[in-house]
């Protein structure tokens, strides 16, 4: 029995969360439009559907509140009260406290099941909800085979058995299509994070007293759950610096000629095998002068080099841990804490961000990532004796580069390609080891940020599907690894962040 009545109210949470989304979606459009009856028939319906439910489930509290609601709901029906701002704050109230009282449930559940959660059949009944645990489990089971057949392959090959290598044959085709069932299992829409943010976006809007639109699109484009859960602290920073950084008040759009209500995007949409996330304002923008004095005053760049920095690197300086230009911190922002968290994030998932601002136009912070962590396509480079991996969505193309082919601009040397400049970076003088090696040299151009860096190695040592391990704990800190892989001879290869790469 404890495992049925475990079973329903894992539903309960799972049916009351959608319920409660969809209600404050529905009050958001009240709030635009307080004489849409369409609009108040939903929320009646849900907070109807709530009650019900939790009373199936004897959650008492739950009933009550939500009954109140439905009676509030119930005199704007009639018409003997106006969908009033009041009344629709009201309305709010009644959603967070119903809110607060399901996660009571998700919480008191917690402690009294075992962890492994048991899969919740939904209402459709043709799909099942799996926790993120479950998930994780098989790709860890997917990945271990990916490995274990790739030993198998190195031995056929190695001994020139050529049984076993026949034999393996379909075994490689199974573990593949494992591999990419298990995969898209774990992609989910973004807007199941999406979902939150107008709710949020209003709450601010209404606190500062501006008038903000919250435009969002893609909603549709799916990304790995496990990359998803780790982006919405970025995005709520993005979102609140829009708001209270770039989106002006009501008399200053007046002034400057723009419409009195702002206009903040939230966007995602695929560019090749990435997904992109876009966060834009059509606010104040960003003076590349100020940023530049504060990071002065900070003394994050001296003088000599601020002199020299182009209006787009003033600008990833904002970037850095501790920089803020806000003149005293809020409730929302201003406290140095925000675009730091965002990159740190963004790149630890090996993804990149990108920043670009116009004055008087809005700001855009752009979030490029990899579709999924967990088992990707990789070259393999030689450097001395050890071997690292280069997520293969990364590399752009592979040369040979001689003396002749160097330059050198600001005492760094650079390669141009195709009368593009690339910066060059020694990977033996990055990671220390003492020679330089031959004369000539394979160079593996890769994506950083909006431009390309180009990797100088030893040797190219060909494509593999590998999967993504996490770092030793130790190695947390050094940006220029995302993660670890094992390769078919059993040794450990680190993954490179070509976006945490810098100069040595």
């Amino acid at each position: 029995m404890p495992e049925r009545t475990n079973l329903y109210q894992a539903a309960f949470i799972s049916e009351s969360q959608d319920i409660l989304e969809t209600i404050n979606q529905c009050l958001l459009s009240l709030e635009k439009e307080p004489h849409n009856t369409t609009v108040i028939d939903e929320i009646f319906r849900a907070a109807h559907s709530l009650k019900g439910m939790s009373a199936a489930m004897s959650f008492d509290e739950i009933t009550a509140l939500a009954h109140e609601m439905e009676d509030r709901l119930d005199k704007v029906r009639k018409g003997e009260a106006e969908a009033s701002l009041g009344i629709v704050d009201n309305l709010f109230d009644y959603s967070d406290a119903l809110a607060s009282l399901v996660r009571g449930v998700i919480e008191e559940r917690k402690e009294k099941t075992v962890k492994a959660q048991i899969p919740v059949v939904t209402k459709e009944m043709q799909s099942v909800r799996i926790s993120t645990e479950r998930l994780n489990s098989l790709m860890n089971l997917a990945g271990e085979l990916l490995i274990a057949k790739n030993r198998l392959k190195n031995i056929a090959q190695e001994h020139k058995v050529d049984e076993l290598d026949e034999a393996l044959a379909p075994f490689d085709r199974l573990v593949a299509d494992l591999e990419e069932e298990v995969l898209k299992a774990r992609l989910v829409p973004v807007r199941q994070t999406f979902g939150r943010f107008p709710r949020m976006v209003r709450d601010i809007a209404r606190d500062q007293e501006k008038e903000i639109e919250l435009a969002m699109e893609g909603g549709e484009i799916e990304l790995d759950r496990a990359i998803l859960d780790n982006l919405g602290e970025p995005l709520v920073h993005l979102l609140k610096n829009a708001i209270d950084h770039g989106i002006e008040s009501p008399g200053e759009r007046g002034k400057r000629g723009k419409l009195k209500v702002g206009r903040v995007g939230l966007l995602a949409r695929r560019e090749e095998n990435k997904v992109v996330i876009e966060v834009q304002d059509d606010g104040r923008g960003m003076n590349p002068e100020e940023v530049k004095q504060v990071a002065l005053q900070n003394g994050v760049v001296g003088l000599e080099e601020a002199a020299k920095l182009s209006n787009d690197e003033v600008l990833k300086l904002t970037f850095l841990p501790g920089f803020t230009t806000a003149k005293k911190a809020t409730g929302v922002s201003g406290r140095g804490v925000g675009l730091d968290v965002v990159k740190t994030t963004v790149e630890s998932l090996g993804g990149a961000v990108t920043i670009s601002s116009k004055q008087g136009e809005g700001t855009k912070v752009s979030l490029k990532l990899p579709l999924t962590t967990a088992i990707i396509q990789a070259l393999l480079i030689g450097l001395g004796e050890e071997v690292y991996a280069i997520p293969l969505a990364d590399v752009v193309e592979v040369l040979k580069v001689g003396p002749q082919d160097i330059k050198t601009i600001q005492a760094r040397e650079v390669i141009v390609i195709r009368g593009n400049i690339t910066p060059l970076i020694r990977s033996r003088r990055l990671w220390g080891i003492s020679k330089d090696g031959a004369d000539t040299f394979p160079v593996v151009v890769a994506r950083r940020g909006e431009g390309c860096i180009g990797l100088a190695v030893d040797s190219l040592l060909g494509n593999r599907e590998i999967v993504v391990k996490p770092l030793d704990p130790l190695l947390k800190g050094m940006r220029e690894f995302a993660g670890t892989t094992i390769l078919e001879n059993g040794k450990v290869a680190l993954i490179l962040n070509t976006s945490g790469l810098s100069y040595a």
